[in-house]
């Protein structure tokens, strides 16, 4: 249970229900990577969510100088931080690479879980999950259509 909690408190969640929280935290699946070892790169569709429980990740630029790759560091995430945003809304591109700085933990997630668990009984914010994705006239304008009917 406390591993469930930890995740429940991530930013991410900032605002939803203690119940609303324990549905998404429960979603999410325990990963643990080797320092050096990739969550996500650029430009990989964006399928999944990540929420930092333990380390360190980088968000990481990868940049072309003599026709060498460079890895730039741009940001630095810890614990209760979220990757991945870009499974949340269109185009579902993961915009930078992020990898562990040293051994590390996340709950992973997917977008596609996340929008299957919001009903209208359920919403994650407004109205089903229209917090979290871009409307449409048909509907959640989601990467994966959701079928909540908002």
């Amino acid at each position: 249970m406390k591993d469930l909690e930890e995740v429940a408190e991530a930013g991410l969640f900032r605002g939803l229900t203690v119940e609303q929280k324990t549905l998404l935290a429960a979603l999410g699946r325990t990963i643990d990577l080797g320092r050096g070892e990739y969550l996500c790169r650029l430009g990989e569709e964006a399928r999944d969510v990540f929420i930092v429980r333990s380390g360190l990740v980088e968000l990481v630029l990868p940049v072309d100088v003599a026709r060498k790759q460079h890895p730039v560091v741009v940001d630095e995430l810890s614990i209760g931080e979220t990757i991945g945003w870009s499974a949340l809304a269109p185009p579902c591109k993961y915009t930078l690479d992020a990898r562990a700085a040293a051994p590390q933990r996340s709950s992973r997630s997917t977008a596609t879980s996340w929008r299957r668990s919001a009903t209208p009984s359920r919403p994650w914010g407004g109205t089903s999950c229209a917090t979290w994705w871009p409307r449409s006239d048909t509907g959640c304008a989601s990467c994966t259509p959701c079928g909540c009917g908002s």
